[in-house]
């Protein structure tokens, strides 16, 4: 299947989910990189979900990486599709952006650059290619600012076989964290 059909068919499976599934598997999904990963003194870029759009509830694995961790988390630009991270403040400090992600004031804070990096996804594939939500912020990101980054993508469902219409531009990612396992795509 194509990017885009793929997108639309997931986008459809994920909205049959009920609230209580998707904790249930955001549990799941948060166990497995605890125990699968140990970063201590690193810059984790993470994304803050979107209850609208049925994401992950990753606030459980946010606070506790927080412990050991700088956390950090993404700024769209939906003019030019540019990306920045910056710290994550309290969360009380946060209001809603456009498109209703949560958000920071950033006017007097300098952009960081994650060595990991927690990536929101529809799907993935069995090569690690990635379908997102459609706009390439996390592919410009990565290739213009942090290609060293280790790419942890999360997934609601299981990768699927093969992305028909990946190309140069597509950054794979180093691991999958599914509900039922971690998927490692070459980066020890």
């Amino acid at each position: 299947m194509t990017k885009k059909e793929l997108r639309e068919s997931i986008k459809i499976k994920k909205n049959q989910l009920s609230a209580w599934l998707i904790n249930d598997l955001s549990q799941k999904i948060s166990q497995h990189f605890l125990t699968n990963f140990q970063f201590e003194n690193e810059i984790i870029g993470v994304f803050l979900p979107l209850e609208s759009q049925k994401e992950l509830n990753l606030y459980p694995l946010i606070q506790d990486l927080r412990l050991f961790n700088a956390l950090c988390i993404p700024q769209t630009n939906f003019e030019d599709f540019s990306m920045n991270f910056y710290p994550l403040p309290n969360f009380t400090d946060l209001q809603k952006g456009k498109m209703g992600l949560l958000e920071q004031n950033i006017t007097h804070q300098e952009a960081v650059i994650p060595s990991v990096l927690i990536i929101p996804l529809l799907t993935a594939d069995l090569k690690g290619y990635r379908v997102g939500y459609g706009k390439g912020f996390y592919d410009r990101y990565i290739q213009q600012k942090a290609p060293n980054a280790i790419r942890i993508g999360v997934s609601l469902f299981e990768p699927i076989e093969k992305i028909e219409d990946t190309d140069e531009f597509d950054q794979p990612l180093d691991f999958l964290i599914s509900p039922k396992k971690v998927y490692s795509y070459g980066k020890p």
